[in-house]
């Protein structure tokens, strides 16, 4: 569903975040993407989702071509909003001043599902400003949002970054309820997190991918001499 070949990213004449990385997503799989900081796990997502080009490389989603460059040339660049991707940002991107409603209908079409609504238990906050939310409730919200967009591919950028330990695991609960639906990429640095909601999980890091592997701790401690340090104390 989501294809990436042969992608290289750097910023102006900086090293290389990555070169030729390939990467496949199939429709209703949630692949997690781990590594440190600066690896360019979030600048991948940028990407994928129009807001940054690469050096060359090919993205398709839905098996259509939404990004195609070559070294020296701009064969197919689609802007954001014809990508048919929904991002979560790990600062929620939403409109303070808005209430909840209103930052879900900007990006529904017509009304947001009740189910959806129920689901993330978001129902009583509908008519409150985004400004007046906890952590935990904006990325529910963010999430809610998203999803009523209707996209082909959901990219969940460090979701739990901003939430205290309740609300990350209520926050899973509900991924796990709706995730069987969706086509997911979720980004994050914790092994932990990728055991508990991938189908698959890759690791970027030194300028390259590896993996994808099973949610088994077994195959993530072997995956990367880092993920061997990390699954010890997992």
């Amino acid at each position: 569903m989501l294809e990436i070949k042969d992608l290289s990213f750097s910023y102006g004449g900086a090293k290389p975040l990555f070169t030729d990385l390939s990467l496949s997503i199939p429709k209703g799989e949630v692949l997690t993407l781990l590594g440190a900081s600066g690896s360019g796990k979030s600048s991948l997502s940028r990407l994928i989702a129009g807001f940054e080009k690469p050096n060359k490389g090919v993205i398709s989603i839905d098996s259509k071509i939404v990004s195609k460059f070559l070294r020296k040339e701009t064969v197919v660049d689609l802007p954001p909003k014809e990508r048919s991707v929904a991002v979560v940002f790990q600062d929620f991107g939403l409109f303070p001043f808005l209430s909840v409603e209103e930052n879900i209908k900007l990006w529904s079409e017509g009304e947001p599902s009740s189910d959806l609504i129920k689901s993330l238990d978001i129902e009583g906050l509908l008519l409150r400003k985004v400004n007046t939310l906890s952590g935990g409730q904006k990325q529910r919200v963010g999430l809610s949002r998203a999803i009523a967009a209707k996209p082909k591919l959901l990219i969940l950028d460090e979701p739990l970054s901003q939430l205290d330990e309740l609300a990350k695991y209520k926050f899973l609960d509900y991924f796990k309820e709706i995730s069987a639906s969706l086509t997911c990429l979720w980004i994050t640095h914790n092994p932990l997190i990728a055991l508990k909601v991938s189908h698959k999980i890759c690791y970027l890091g030194s300028q390259k991918l590896y993996g994808p592997i099973e949610p088994k701790i077994e195959e993530l401690s072997a995956l990367h001499p880092d993920l061997a340090t990390l699954t010890k104390y997992l």
